[in-house]
């Protein structure tokens, strides 16, 4: 019988970008390039120089919708916008507290 290894990476606190990036690239589509300045402004607002973890992404969120969406958005589109971002985050926090028990599982084996 073959020796079997299974590699995984456990997510790190800079993963978490990619819905920074997944915002960026849905709001590209109602404001072209100008989303990608209307999300950093949010970042720079908080502080955040650098890649935001999921506490602060929920904050940039909550920025966005308070603040940015009001300004651009009917009301009906921020919602369902806001809804979109935090099901996202949702999710993340998910899959990472996921990987966290396939992490105490396999150790404890």
């Amino acid at each position: 019988m073959a020796n079997h290894h299974i590699h995984f990476q456990l997510p790190t606190h800079n993963q978490h970008i990619h819905i920074i990036s997944r915002i960026k690239d849905d709001l590209r589509t109602i404001w072209g390039d100008m989303a990608d300045h209307m999300v950093n402004r949010s970042l720079e607002d908080l502080g955040l120089i650098n890649e935001p973890s999921l506490e602060e992404t929920e904050k940039v969120i909550d920025l966005l919708d308070t603040r940015t969406f009001p300004l651009f958005l009917k009301q009906h589109i921020a919602n369902r916008k806001t809804r979109l971002y935090t099901r996202w985050l949702r999710e993340e926090r998910e899959r990472v507290a996921g990987w966290g028990k396939v992490g105490v599982s396999i150790l404890n084996k």
